[in-house]
């Protein structure tokens, strides 16, 4: 694992290398990582395994992988070439949503991940529900403005009460394709 994470000069964020890429060249958003985060970073964790202190016996590998996958994919999921990812971006109120897009048309979209289930993609809802206004109020935006989105996305989204509670708050369901976030992992 030696010289395979870089922590960057405000020593708060830091980017992690697969080694796939030149040495010094670090411009894969999905890579960058906040240093409090970096015990989930930096250890292998089979799929199914749970890491770090998110969610319910923390977070797991298959959530992390997803999440890393829309990061690094944002045409995939309605943002523009030019949206810069934030992975476990960080309210004033300890919140973090999976991912944070800004730089692009509305002017932030969040992104709750979840992997599979209605009960979660219902959580999922609810959380992006709550991400919103609070991307909002980071910004300075007023809480009900277009300059921002949440989104949620998972590998299935064909559940009626999860599609209805998404449409009762403007929130789209976008499905991922569970063959290509896994072909990315290797």
């Amino acid at each position: 694992m030696a010289g395979r994470l870089r922590l960057y000069p405000d020593e708060r964020t830091g980017y992690f290398r697969w080694g796939d890429e030149p040495p010094g060249r670090d411009d894969q958003p999905g890579r960058v990582f906040d240093v409090d985060n970096l015990g989930t970073v930096g250890t292998p964790v089979p799929a199914g395994q749970h890491v770090g202190r998110f969610g319910p016996g923390g977070e797991s590998a298959a959530h992390r992988m997803l999440k890393l996958y829309v990061a690094d994919h944002p045409i995939e999921f309605g943002m523009s070439a030019t949206a810069v990812p934030h992975v476990e971006y960080s309210f004033a109120t300890g919140d973090r949503v999976d991912v944070m897009f800004e730089n692009h048309l509305p002017d932030r979209t969040v992104v709750e991940v979840e992997v599979e289930g209605e009960k979660q993609l219902c959580i999922g809802i609810h959380q992006a529900i709550k991400y919103r206004s609070l991307a909002a109020a980071d910004a300075g935006f007023p809480l009900l403005t277009s300059r921002v989105r949440s989104v949620v996305v998972a590998y299935s989204v064909d559940y009626p009460k999860a599609r209805e509670l998404a449409e009762r708050y403007e929130i789209p369901l976008l499905g991922a394709d569970r063959e290509a976030v896994l072909a990315g992992a290797h």
